[in-house]
């Protein structure tokens, strides 16, 4: 499979809940999403960032500055999945979408390529491949097929489906073909993703002493090596919960569930 089969999305937006204006923040010198990006430009893959016309131009022009690419898409800045759907079809030759979220500055690339291997062992023909739970929070990606992103576009409706790109795919296991890349170590209590300004400031910590320790080649063992010695970020690790913005949706949107099983009309 040549490499322009494969499609790497980042999403990015300023309009963050709970940390407006996130991915541009300055992390030890340079925008958040600039260390995720320069991160994943070792990999073979076409690399491109997706973001809402209305109110990123920020993130276009960081982007047109140091080389990467980004789409500029119109429509609900809440609908991540019509984002990625618009984007997709920009790029006619790609068979499999890799999404990943643009607060993850730790991001292992060698994670992302052996996500890519697993989902395309020809075994399986997976329809959706995501990350085991051991991978804990950070190292957040997954990978699908051009026509099962298409179908989840065209058919999903609730509020979390759209928001998340990929609710719609891997709840509904009997109908997709769905599989998990396993993780070799149990790193369940990793946290360096970016939520809130707290998740900013540890984030920054950790990535400055593994590029202090390890150099800027460093990747999820050196990472977990330095989160579980220092004291200060154990401490914020087991404090921290994953995803909690995501379950209150979930709650919120209760009703929903029913409509997308087809339950009520």
């Amino acid at each position: 499979m040549g490499v322009s089969e494969i499609l790497i999305v980042v999403q990015a937006r300023m309009e963050s809940r709970r940390l407006p204006g996130k991915v541009l923040l300055p992390m030890l010198g340079q925008p958040m999403l600039l260390w995720m990006l320069s991160r994943l430009a070792p990999l073979s893959y076409p690399l491109v960032v997706a973001a809402p016309n209305e109110g990123n131009t920020a993130i276009a022009d960081v982007c047109a500055k140091h080389g990467y690419r980004c789409h500029m898409v119109d429509g609900d800045p809440k609908n991540v999945l019509h984002r990625f759907a618009h984007v997709v079809q920009l790029y006619p030759d790609a068979h499999h979408i890799v999404r990943i979220g643009g607060d993850t500055p730790l991001l292992d690339p060698e994670v992302i390529e052996n996500l890519i291997g697993y989902h395309l062992h020809q075994l399986w023909r997976r329809d959706y491949t995501g990350l085991t739970h051991e991978w804990g929070d950070g190292n957040d990606a997954e990978i699908f097929t051009r026509e099962t992103l298409l179908v989840a576009e065209a058919e999903a409706k609730a509020p979390h489906e759209l928001e998340h790109v990929s609710p719609y795919i891997w709840q509904d296991p009997q109908r997709f073909r769905i599989a998990h890349y396993p993780c070799p170590l149990d790193l369940s209590g990793m946290r360096s993703s970016v939520d809130t300004h707290e998740d900013f400031l540890h984030a920054q910590m950790l990535l400055e002493k593994c590029l202090l320790k390890y150099g800027f080649g460093f990747g999820w063992r050196e990472a977990w090596l330095v989160a579980t010695q220092d004291a200060t970020v154990r401490q914020y690790m087991k404090n921290r919960s994953i995803n909690t913005a995501y379950v209150t949706q979930i709650g919120n949107e209760k009703s929903w569930h029913d409509i997308r099983y087809g339950k009520s009309q």
